[in-house]
């Protein structure tokens, strides 16, 4: 386990997953109230759908993962593919 977490690819993958989650708390914090209808449920997964879909076509990091990443290509560790 130590391991994982010394592992340069690994945090990059964490950071990576930590941005995505925040998406997905927001929305859940959203459809958690006593009083929504099943159809504001489906319209927020829809919007959360799409912003997904545009943060990768936009190729939108944080300065971390884009910092981590450069490491790694310039370690010969990865290739560059974002």
């Amino acid at each position: 386990m130590t391991d994982f977490f010394n592992d340069p690819q690994s945090i990059l993958y964490l950071r990576f997953i930590h941005s995505q989650i925040k998406l997905c708390t927001n929305s859940i914090k959203k459809v958690e109230g006593e009083d929504i209808w099943g159809s504001e449920v489906a319209e927020e997964l829809r919007m959360l759908q799409d912003h997904i879909l545009n943060r990768k076509e936009e190729k939108k990091f944080t300065s971390a993962i884009l910092e981590i990443k450069s490491q790694l290509v310039e370690d010969g560790l990865i290739t560059k593919v974002f």
